[in-house]
C-alpha cells in the first residue's frame, strides 16, 4: 500500500523504506543501489572537536550520536552551551 508523503514522514525509517520498496508501491524495482550510512563512532566523532576535553567530547558525542551532519554543524571553537544555544534551541 503506497502511503502519502505527509503520513510517512512520522513513520519510522524502517517501516517507510519498506513500503517504499514494496511490490505494490510505484518505486518498487527502480531501486539501482542501496547504501547504508551508519554513524561514526565516538573516536571518529571526537576528531571534529580537537580541543575539547574528553568529557565534553563524550558529551557532544551523546547530544550529537555520531551524525556527520549534526558534527559538522557544531563549532569546535565554542563551547558545547553555546552551540547547543545556537544550533539546537
Amino acid at each position: 500500500m503506497w502511503v502519502p508523503p505527509l503520513k510517512a514522514a512520522v513513520m519510522p525509517k524502517l517501516h517507510f523504506l519498506e513500503l517504499i520498496y514494496s511490490h505494490q508501491s510505484p518505486l518498487h524495482d527502480r531501486q539501482t543501489a542501496t547504501l547504508e550510512i551508519t554513524p561514526f563512532d565516538y573516536l571518529e566523532s571526537s576528531n571534529f572537536f580537537p580541543n575539547y576535553s574528553n568529557e565534553n567530547k563524550l558529551i557532544a558525542y551523546g547530544i550529537l550520536s555520531g551524525i556527520p551532519r549534526y558534527l559538522e554543524a557544531f563549532d569546535a571553537n565554542k563551547s558545547i552551551q553555546e552551540n547547543v544555544a545556537s544550533k539546537i534551541l
